[in-house]
């Protein structure tokens, strides 16, 4: 990615490129009020939303992840329902509306209500999954797959997790689509 950010910024100098981090609800709120004109995303945050459009950047999907010590950390394929007595640590809905519905719905159509404990940020929830606190639901692309303490398993489909650039409609900026054409 950062290949395009530099293209872009020395063929379009005069264009000011702002990089910000936010939560999940917060990128949409921002794209919402127009402060923002693109952002980063998973699919599952903005798909069903009115007046969003989004570009896959890269497919990804789900695992469940357990600490190297976990009972299932050697599976090479695991059902939710697996995990009916773990606790699984997820993003609040403060940080993300979408991402803790889709698990626990997840969860129940498995058979199960799960234990759960809301972590601030997505950064928070890997701390208790790498502490062996709980399990957790991240993508494939996550920083954390290369973390020696934790296992990344396969499992059925949750969510699409895939990285999107998403865009408001209803905000005109020409030098968007430039750069969405450009990605």
């Amino acid at each position: 990615y950062t290949d395009v950010l530099k293209h872009f910024a020395n063929c379009y100098p005069n264009v000011k490129i702002n990089l910000q981090n936010y939560s999940f609800n917060a990128l949409v709120e921002n794209l919402y009020s127009s402060r923002l004109d693109l952002i980063i995303t998973l699919r599952f945050d903005v798909e069903h939303r009115e007046k969003m459009k989004y570009r896959v950047i890269e497919e990804t999907r789900d695992h469940v992840v357990v600490h190297k010590d976990h009972r299932l950390a050697n599976a090479s394929y695991v059902k939710l329902s697996d995990f009916k007595d773990d606790t699984f640590i997820m993003v609040s809905p403060e940080d993300s509306e979408e991402s803790p519905k889709l698990i626990i719905d997840a969860c129940k159509m498995s058979g199960f209500n799960p234990h759960v404990k809301f972590a601030s940020s997505v950064q928070e929830e890997m701390l208790w999954v790498q502490a062996g606190v709980g399990v957790c639901i991240l993508d494939s692309r996550n920083l954390l797959s290369n973390n020696d303490t934790v296992r990344f398993l396969n499992t059925d489909i949750i969510s699409d997790p895939s990285l999107v650039m998403a865009w408001n409609i209803d905000n005109y900026n020409p030098m968007r689509e430039i750069f969405v054409d450009n990605f």
